[in-house]
């Protein structure tokens, strides 16, 4: 398993367990608005654990730029984190 896609099975489960969806629901084109139903206190409730999972801090602005599950993968993966 390549370190990508460990970090996209820690990301469905972040969002399945935010949102109650079960993991084989979440693709990485899954947009968080148009998909999964995210609302405003989804994301902040997704923000929070994403941090805490992966003992990041994701500025503001480059988290509003987080329109779909693979852009977080991507985040994740461009900023070294495994």
């Amino acid at each position: 398993m390549s370190p990508r896609e460990g970090i996209d099975e820690r990301v469905y489960r972040l969002v399945s367990n935010v949102l109650g969806v079960p993991e084989h629901e979440i693709t990485r084109d899954a947009s968080f608005v148009e998909h999964l139903q995210f609302d405003s206190l989804d994301a902040v409730h997704f923000l929070i654990e994403l941090e805490e999972e992966f003992n990041v801090e994701v500025p503001e602005d480059e988290y509003q730029r987080m329109l779909c599950v693979g852009d977080v993968v991507d985040w994740l993966v461009d900023h070294g984190i495994t």
